[in-house]
């Protein structure tokens, strides 16, 4: 028996196990097709690409929307908002929400201080991205 002829005949009875849809010489050389050995581009020496990473405006609204995951804390928030039309009173508000806390959560990290409200990505003891929003 050839390889193709036992390839298909493996993918007959993998695709029928599954009711696909499709034929099996048509997904066969679909799957032949993607054999193709991948081309490597070699860049120069010198190439730096200086990657800076960032935490956007976006991101930061979003944590600060977000609260503490519950409904019932974006709610919290959101009225805080809504009710203080003074910068100060939106930040002081902010300030007494989140107190001293912090979180982690896999690749976000949320931490609040005396000096501020701390927003980084990655490693918490080495993030590759980071900003404070100070209280004042």
């Amino acid at each position: 028996m050839d390889l193709d002829k036992k390839r298909i005949d493996e993918l007959t009875e993998l695709l029928n196990k599954y009711n696909y849809e499709y034929s099996v010489p048509y997904v066969y050389e679909i799957f032949k097709g993607m054999q193709i050995e991948p081309i490597n581009f070699k860049t120069a020496d010198d190439f730096n690409p200086n990657r800076q990473y960032f935490i956007s405006n976006d991101e930061i609204d979003n944590f600060l929307r977000r609260g503490r995951s519950s409904a019932e804390s974006r709610f919290r928030i959101y009225t805080g908002f809504v009710s203080r039309p003074d910068r100060a009173d939106r930040v002081k508000f902010i300030k007494d929400y989140y107190g001293l806390s912090g979180s982690y959560s896999g690749n976000d990290n949320l931490d609040s201080s005396p000096k501020g409200l701390t927003i980084s990505h990655g490693n918490i003891m080495e993030p590759y991205a980071k900003v404070v929003l100070k209280w004042s």
